[in-house]
Parts: structure tokens; sequence; C-alpha cells
């Protein structure tokens, strides 16, 4: 876990946006329908929506018993519209309150006035979930993540042992989970934009509840009370009920209180339920990262059997399953940076959620039922041992809860195979230039950073040759950013990338983006700065440089600069960062040592060739513009790199690499390494970071993006400042992912040039890419 000021900075800095919004669910007019007569409290509708930038993300919950597929289909798309989220990005939760109207099918219906009130309840939750939507939108703002775990035994496992056979009761000594997770979403003024509780138990105390004229009473029951606790106690704030593996849960409840006044049991659970949330958001929180915030999806197909009627299911010591048709079961990951939502369909088994989680360690999980859909019961297969009534309930044949358990592990990791640090120096042997022998290529595509890199170069892959296509100036359009590129081909070419909404009136900062080696300008496009420079508000420069090998660099980058001025861009000269991977690692370099007084900091990434191939140590004229210049320094790469790696294999690599330390970042008291103590680094130190990277840091932490561990280390300045950062994802090859480039603006857009002394100064909170000019009055 990181546990340091950096690192929750690290986490909070991403460009994550959130909005929360509820709307009641207009009943005027649909009442009496399906036995229900008076409202004790709303149905609600709730949105929270994510938006990172690269897209938008909602989960919605909506205070009914299920979603019917053709009520999901058209909440969905209402959502969709509202949000502007793609259709598989919106996931629709019921709250599984007992207390509301089903949504039938118009043919179960045998009064056309039935008829009409059914069509209309569902057109007015359509329209709550558009409504939050929209507020949702409204309420959007910059967000931090926090997640928060505590004890609230308000289940019981309901499966009772009778003497004819397993029936309904409270049986305390059965499995249940008091586990209660919490996810906030804070603004940066620290008040919650939403609260998330997930928890193993079914809203049901108002099940059956009556009014005076004998009518079935109409209530969020302990999911809508609750919720309103958690608004009133935050203003502003909109509070989840997401259900948990409570299958065989029930509210554990006073059956006498429950008889003579169910609501005082209702208000009673979820008065405990708020007091541990307001506890554990003010006592128990951890920081997060906050992107990325993406639904993955999968769908598992399982064996299948016929349901009983809920008329013909009564206590039994035996009973024949009939085998019926596979049934398909989705699965849906919720992914908000490192914490995972997997929502499913079917009700499972507390211990089914309870293996899940177990199987996948990391950053929480939370699991989430009546999610997309209503597919009742998917018990254990204990639970057909015993003919209980979920097991006579269901349509999934036994052992269908343990092979969905799996693909949903599965599903949350995104393939932990890539996932592999060598202890100590790598073995011998020739490795390529991709990935170190020991690299897994299959396991890598199959992984969540594998499949995002193939993503991001989607429209390149679709437009090679295409630069300026109307096609790929709509894609990034469409990210706001806009795409301008001058001299194309020729070796004086370069692409501009800027935020659509520019405002001249303002500066903003540049990153010049060098290439790697004989890759084209509009493929490196798809490494990410230009996508983060819509979201962060810089300008991002990709030249050619002058050739496949960045030639040129030590020109282009003058008269680049020159010529941006020049066609009117609004340049913040205070806050012009070179960064590179791979040959654009050696192009940073060359600018680091020939422009120190015009950058305020410097990503040659992964660095470990820099040192190899660089000739500092030899020829201290190299780096002599620096003497009055320390440049801040960030390096990221992956600990399976085939060649451009750590720890730095020979005595003249860790010469130059301490005279980047020393005299290019110009470290406060830096100690020069030896290969001998590189080397012991890497064989005993009991710090993984350290042994990845065979350095002494003065820190080291580790955080989880894309589900894969990545390692840093940092050199502090006498402020405690990193002035020099170096990042490693474990298991990756020579290649960009879709976390390199937020991981090194987050440490660059802290440094900008004093204009008065040219010393690149820290900042310890910078929200974006502008420097805002004072507006006239």
């Amino acid at each position: 876990m990181v546990n340091t000021q950096d690192a929750e900075d690290l986490r909070d800095s991403s460009s994550l946006r959130v909005g929360g919004g509820r709307s009641v669910v207009n009943l005027e007019g649909i009442l009496p329908h399906d036995g229900f007569t008076t409202i004790l409290d709303p149905l609600v509708a709730r949105v929270v929506l994510f938006d990172g930038g690269h897209g938008r993300t909602v989960l919605t919950t909506l205070d009914v018993t299920s979603v019917p597929d053709r009520t999901l289909e058209r909440a969905k798309q209402a959502v969709s519209a509202e949000t502007g989220a793609p259709h598989d990005q919106v996931i629709v939760v019921a709250s599984h309150t007992f207390s509301a109207p089903h949504v039938h099918p118009a043919s179960t219906s045998t009064e056309r006035s039935a008829e009409l009130r059914n069509d209309a309840f569902e057109d007015r939750l359509v329209a709550a979930c558009a409504d939050a939507a929209r507020i949702a939108v409204v309420q959007l703002r910059a967000a931090r993540v926090e997640t928060a775990r505590g004890d609230c035994p308000v289940g019981v496992n309901r499966d009772v042992e009778t003497s004819d056979g397993w029936g309904l009761g409270m049986n305390e000594s059965s499995p249940t989970d008091p586990r209660l997770d919490v996810l906030t979403l804070r603004g940066f003024d620290g008040t919650p934009i939403a609260v998330l509780v997930n928890v193993a138990v079914q809203p049901s105390v108002m099940n059956g509840a009556r009014g005076d004229d004998g009518g079935l009473l109409v209530s969020g029951d302990l999911a809508g009370v609750f919720c309103a606790l958690i608004e009133d106690e935050f203003p502003g704030s909109t509070a989840f009920f997401l259900p948990g593996a409570a299958g065989d849960q029930a509210p554990r409840v006073d059956p006498s209180a429950v008889r003579s006044d169910p609501y005082s049991e209702v208000r009673r659970i979820a008065h405990l339920m708020r007091a541990e949330v307001a506890r554990c958001m003010t006592e128990g929180r951890v920081a997060r990262r906050s992107l990325p915030t993406v639904v993955d999806r999968a769908v598992v197909t399982v064996p299948g059997q016929q349901a009983l009627p809920r008329e013909k299911i009564a206590p039994t010591r035996t009973h024949r399953f009939t085998p019926d048709e596979p049934r398909d079961v989705p699965l849906a990951v919720l992914r908000i940076g490192g914490v995972r939502l997997l929502c499913v369909q079917p009700e499972l088994s507390v211990r089914t959620g309870q293996t899940i989680r177990s199987a996948v360690t990391g950053e929480p999980i939370l699991v989430v039922t009546m999610a997309d859909g209503a597919a009742k019961y998917l018990p254990e297969a204990a639970a057909y041992q015993r003919i209980t009534y979920e097991a006579l309930s269901s349509s999934y044949a036994q052992g269908a809860a343990e092979t969905v358990a799996s693909a949903a592990v599965h599903l949350l990791k995104g393939n932990p195979g890539a996932q592999f640090m060598p202890v100590g120096p790598p073995p011998g042997g020739s490795p390529s230039a991709w990935a170190h022998p020991e690299f897994d290529e299959e396991a890598f595509a199959a992984s969540r950073a594998g499949k995002n890199l193939v993503r991001m170069q989607e429209i390149y892959d679709r437009y090679p040759d295409d630069e300026l296509g109307a096609d790929v100036i709509a894609h990034w359009a469409a990210r706001g950013v806009r795409k301008e590129a001058f001299e194309i081909g020729t070796d004086r070419a370069y692409a501009v990338f800027t935020p659509t909404d520019l405002d001249s009136t303002q500066r903003y900062a540049l990153v010049y983006v060098s290439h790697g080696g004989r890759e084209p300008i509009n493929r490196t496009e798809t490494r990410g700065f230009p996508a983060l420079a819509g979201i962060q508000k810089f300008i991002a420069v990709l030249p050619w440089n002058g050739g496949p090998s960045n030639e040129d660099v030590e020109q282009e980058f003058p008269r680049i600069l020159d010529d941006l001025l020049r066609r009117g861009y609004p340049v913040d000269l205070g806050r012009v960062y070179a960064v590179g991977y791979s040959a654009g690692s050696d192009a940073t370099g060359v600018l680091a040592c020939v422009y120190p007084d015009v950058l305020a900091a410097v990503s040659p990434s992964p660095s470990g060739n820099l040192f190899a191939k660089g000739r500092w140590y030899q020829d201290p004229a190299s780096y002599a513009r620096n003497t009055d210049h320390g440049l801040p320094f960030i390096a990221v790469g992956g600990t399976l790199d085939g060649g451009d790696r750590f720890p730095l294999a020979a005595a003249d690599h860790l010469r130059n690499f301490d005279i980047w330390m020393e005299h290019i970042v110009k470290l406060p008291a830096y100690r020069a390494i030896s290969l001998a103590q590189t080397r012991a680094i890497a064989e005993s130190s009991p710090d993984p970071v350290k042994r990845a990277f065979g350095i002494d840091f003065d820190r080291t932490f580790t955080a989880d993006f894309e589900d894969l561990d990545w390692l840093f280390g940092d050199f502090l300045d006498h402020d405690g400042v990193a002035r020099a950062r170096f990042a490693a994802g474990v298991g990756l090859p020579h290649a960009q992912t879709a976390s390199h480039v937020p991981i090194i603006w987050d440490f660059l857009r802290h440094f900008s040039k004093n204009e008065s002394t040219g010393a690149s100064v820290h900042s310890p909170v910078v929200l974006d890419g502008i420097r805002r000019a004072p507006r006239a009055s």
C-alpha cells in the first residue's frame, strides 16, 4: 500500500471527475398497482457518473425488487443519452427492496387498467433514471477516491433445517458476512460527492407489510432509509446501497418488533449501518488512485435446471433437480483505479462472495448482486445437497456458482500471469530489445495492460497513412483534443495537440514528446500524451526531430518552440517539459543537457539505456550547461524490458547514473553507487523496489495500475520533495501502457521555472496544465 504523501498525491492527482444525482420515482396515478396502495417512503433512482477523460462510466441504482430486461434496456438507453457514457459502460443495480411494485410483461396483465399502470410505472422508473443522470452530469467535479471497511452484522443466514427439510428462518450457526465496504468519492474540498456501501443483506424487512386499507406499503425499505440517512448526514452527497452476496441472508431483525412495527426495525438497522459508515469515513479511510474507470464485461455459460414455482416450494428431504438448457451469466467489473466492483445478475450465496474476494489480492473488491437484470438465485453446491429454498428456486444447476466464481476471479484479476519480477540481476542469455526471456507474451496480451495497449493504438492501426484524415481528427475531437500538423512529409514535421477549449488568455504547459526509434509521429500520438492533453489542459508537441532516431533534436526543439510562439500558441514558458521513450529517451537526455535553462523537468524513459549508452563520465563538457540548473527527473519502464532496464549491469553505466543524479538532477547529498553495491542490493535487499532497481533510494512505495504492481523509488531533496523518481511496472516489457503517461505527468506538472532564478521549483498542489492569468474586472 502506498503510505507516503507523494504516493497519495499520485493516486489522487488524476483527472477523475465524479457527479451524483438522485430522483424520486413519481407514483402519482400509478397506485393502486400490483397490490400496493400507499407510499410509506419514496422509491428513488440514483446515479453516480465517472468521467476519467477517456470516457464515461455510470452506476445506477433503482429502488425496485429487480429490473426486468425491457426496463433495463430502456433505463440504460436513457442514462447513456443523458451522460454520454457508452451503453456497455452503464450498470443498473436493483436495491432489491421487496416493497415496490414489479414491472410485469404486458402479456401477464388481465385488465387493461392494470396494463396501463404497469407501463406507466415503467415509464416513471426510466424517467427517474434519466433525471438522476441529468443531475449527475451537472454535478460533475474533480474527485478523490477513498475506501474503508467496517463491521456491521445486520444480516443472518436464513436457511434453517426443520424435521421436513430446509426452510426459511434465522440461523445463527450458518455462514454470514458482517463485512461492510464503503467507497467514497470526495471533492477536493473534502465533501463527499457519492458514498457507495456494499453489504450482504436483503432489504426485505417490510416484505408484506400492509397499511390501514389492507394494501401493501411502498418503501425503499432498509436500502432507501439508509441512503436517506447518509444523504442527510452529508448534504450534497448521493448514497448508494449495493446489495452483496445475500442470496441466503435475511435482515437480522427482532421478530416481535417486525410483527408490531416493522418500520421501526427498518430505522433501527439503517441507523446501525449509518453509524458504522460514518465511522469508517472518518477513522478508517484509505486514499486510492482514481484512474482508470471502466467497465469490463464477460459472459459465463453454465448448466441450467428447471426452477420450481414459489407456491410449490416447501421443506423436503428428496427432490430430483431436472436439467434444462444452459444459462448465460453476464459479469461486469467496474474498475475505479484499483478498486473493483464485481457486478452480477443473480443472487449469490454469502460463501460464494467470500470465496471470490479471498481469491483476489490487492485493493478492495466489492461483490454486488442484482446488477443488469433479474435472475434470482445462484446457490453454492451445498444448497443443492440440502435442497434449500434457494436451490429449488434456481434456474442454475449445481456447480454453476463455482464456475461463475472462477470466471469472476479471472475477470477481476485481468489475468495476473504477466506479474512476475525476478529476484536479483537477470539470468544470462541474450534478451531481445522487446522483452526479457522470462516475459510471458501470451499472458501480457490477455492482461488488462496488454488489452489497453492495443485499444490505445487502434486509431493508428486503422489509419497509419492518413495523419489528418477526417476520422482521425474526429477521433481526437471526441476526446476534447484538437490535432494539427505542420510540414508533414519532411524531416521538420511535427504535430500539435491542444485542448479543444483552449483559452488564449491563459498560459498552457508544453510537453515535448520525442518518438521511439523509427516510430512515426502518428503512432507516437497513441501513447498517451495527446489524450491526456485534453483532460489535463496542456499542449503536447510530437516532433520528427529530423529523422528516425531524433537525429536533429538539438536544433528542432528551439525551432519548433519558436514556431509555436509565432503561430500564437499560448505556451507557458515556465512549464516546458521534455519526455521520450526508448530512442526518445536519448533525445530527451540531449535536451536536458543542452537546454536546462528552458526545461522545468524531464522524463527520459525507461532510462536504462540512457545511462548505458551515454559517456558523460568521459566528457564533462556534455553537461557543462547544467552547472546552474538542476532538472527534476522521472523515468518509467518495466521489470521485464529486454534491454532498457535495471539493475544497471556495468560500472560505467553506474558512473553515468551518478553524474545524472549529482550534476544534472543535482540531488543534495547524493551518494555514488558502485557495481558491487548495486549487485548486493539486487540480490539481498528486503525492499522489493530497491531490489528491482539495484538502487538505495531515499523512499520507496508501490501502487496498483491496470491490475499490475508498480514499484516506485524516489531521491529526495532537503524538503522531502522527490527530485528524481524511478517507476517500473512489474512484468512489463519494452512497451508504454495506459499507466505510463499519467505517472509521468503527475510528477512533471508539479515543477515550474522560477522566473527570476531559473530554478525548477516544486508546487505541492497543481490541478492541471493551465497557468491562469488574472482576468480584467
